[in-house]
Formats: structure tokens, C-alpha cells, sequence
């Protein structure tokens, strides 16, 4: 038997599509492979940029840290320094006035009495012999006026004796306010921010070395001038002579006569004798020495 028939043919060929399927699933793979290749390229890069800025803020901060911590040492440096020498230059000057303490003003006072205190007891004993001899020689030796005469001499004495004490008291006070008052100045010098620099301290190690030593040269100034004026203050007074100073007392009574004759009347209104020769002061008289009876 014969099979056939007008419509038959032969049976698709699938092997065409089959190796344009391949073909095509070959490329979309090897698409994907390259997309996946660019994707972790991309990647890469990504995590490349991302550890470089890493790195880079690591280095920052080390960086600001090293700056921190040099800058720490600057200012510690600086404010060390600065204290230090502020220590310095108050000490400096503390020394310099050293001497002058109580002791020092004590002496000071006991100084100025002893050099106008004898000057007051002269002319106290010369003023009482001259008064005894004026009143001897008007006759008036134990008289009510020779007593009041007396009187007023001693008070005018003891006034006199006051006011130097009160001088002498006055003069190491205004000694001591002066010395203060000086020393004072010279802290305010020597605190300030001209001696001792700002508080603030410079940027950079250098400068504050620079800076230290700038003060170590501004404190030895202030400390000579510290020692200059001590110096200056400790210098021993001018004292001036005492003048007339019981002239009161005197008036009234003739006075101005030799010293020989005053001191024989003196020693009558006092009762006392003694056999010792005085010299006359009297520019008139002779030089010649005369006995005490």
C-alpha cells in the first residue's frame, strides 16, 4: 500500500533555531557578564573613593590632633613660662625693698631724733645760761618774773622735744608711703602685659621661645630699676640745721653776754662751784683763761 498524498512534506528543521537561540542566549549572557563586570568595576571604584576619603579624614584628623597637641604644648609652655617669670619679677622686687621693714623705719625715726635732739638740748642749756645771766645782771636771779621766765623755757623745751618726736614719727611715715608707693608701681610694671606678655600665647614654638625670652629681658630691666630706686630711697636724709628756737623765751631780757660771765651766773642761781677754767666766747674779751670761783 502506498501512502502519500498531494499535501505531505518533510518536518521542520529546528536545529537553525536552536543554534540562533544559543547564539542569542550566548549574547545576552555574555551582556550580563560585561553588566556585571561594569557593575563591579563601578563597585570597585566606589569602595576605592571610599577608602581614599577614609584615609584622607584619617589623616585630617591626625593632623588636627598633632596641631591640638603642639598647640597644647604652646600654650603649656608659654603659661609655665609666663608664671614662672611673674614669680620672678615680684620676687625681684620684694628683694630689692627687703631692707626696708620695721627695723628700717624704726632706726629711721630713732636717726632723725638723734641728730636734732641734741641740737634742741644745746641750745636749751645755752638759752637757760644766757636767761641766768640777764636775770643776775638786772638783779632779778629769784624773782616771780626769773620763775615765769623759767617756766616758759622749760615749756617751750619740752614743745620743741614734742615736735621732733613728732617729726621723726612724720618723716618715716611719709618714708614708708613713699617706699610703697614705689614698690607698688613697680609690680603694676612689672605684672603688666608689657613686661610679662599677654596672657595669650603665640602661635607656633618658635615664637613662644622668642616670647619668653623677650620677658626675661623686660624682667631684668624692671628688676634694675627696682634695685636703682631702693637705692635711691635708702640714700641718708639731708638734715638741716635747727634755728633759733627760744628766742620767746628770751625776750625781755638782756642776754649776749661772754660765756664766762653766763656761766658764773648760771652756776649762782643754781648754787654750783666748780674750780675749772672757761675760755670766754665773748668776741670782745681777751683770750685768756679765767678761774671759777
Amino acid at each position: 500500500m502506498c501512502m502519500g498524498g498531494g499535501g505531505g512534506g518533510s518536518a521542520p528543521d529546528t536545529s537553525a533555531q536552536e543554534a540562533q537561540a544559543s547564539q542569542q542566549a550566548g549574547a545576552q549572557q555574555q551582556l550580563m557578564q560585561q553588566q556585571a563586570a561594569q557593575n563591579q568595576q563601578l563597585a570597585d571604584q566606589q569602595q576605592a573613593q571610599r577608602t581614599e576619603d577614609l584615609q584622607r579624614m584619617e589623616e585630617d584628623r591626625n593632623r588636627q590632633a598633632q596641631a591640638a597637641a603642639a598647640r597644647a604644648n604652646e600654650v603649656a609652655t608659654y603659661t609655665a613660662g609666663r608664671q614662672q617669670r611673674s614669680k620672678d619679677v615680684q620676687g625681684g622686687i620684694n628683694s630689692a625693698f627687703s631692707s626696708f621693714n620695721d627695723d628700717y623705719y624704726n632706726k629711721y625715726t630713732a636717726d632723725y631724733s638723734g641728730y636734732y635732739t641734741p641740737q634742741v638740748n644745746k641750745q636749751y642749756d645755752d638759752a637757760r645760761k644766757e636767761l641766768a645771766f640777764g636775770l643776775a645782771r638786772g638783779g632779778n636771779l629769784d624773782s616771780s618774773a626769773a620763775a615765769d621766765k623759767y617756766g616758759r623755757l622749760s615749756e617751750d623745751y619740752n614743745t620743741e622735744l614734742g615736735t621732733i618726736s613728732n617729726n621723726a614719727t612724720g618723716a618715716a611715715a611719709a618714708l614708708r608711703s613713699n617706699v610703697n608707693s614705689a614698690k607698688s608701681g613697680l609690680m603694676q610694671q612689672g605684672l603688666s602685659a608689657s613686661t610679662i606678655g599677654s596672657d595669650v600665647a603665640p602661635e607656633g614654638i618658635g615664637n613662644v621661645n622668642t616670647s619668653l625670652a623677650g620677658m626675661d629681658t623686660n624682667i631684668a630691666n624692671v628688676r634694675s630699676l627696682a634695685n636703682s630706686t631702693s637705692a635711691g630711697l635708702a640714700a641718708p636724709p639731708n638734715y638741716s640745721p635747727l634755728g633759733q628756737l627760744f628766742g620767746s623765751a628770751l625776750s625781755g631780757v638782756a642776754t649776749g653776754a661772754s660765756g664766762y660771765n653766763t656761766g658764773l651766773a648760771f652756776n649762782a642761781m643754781t648754787g654750783q662751784q666748780n674750780s675749772s677754767t672757761v675760755t670766754s666766747t665773748n668776741p670782745n674779751a681777751s683770750s685768756a683763761t679765767v678761774k671759777q670761783k
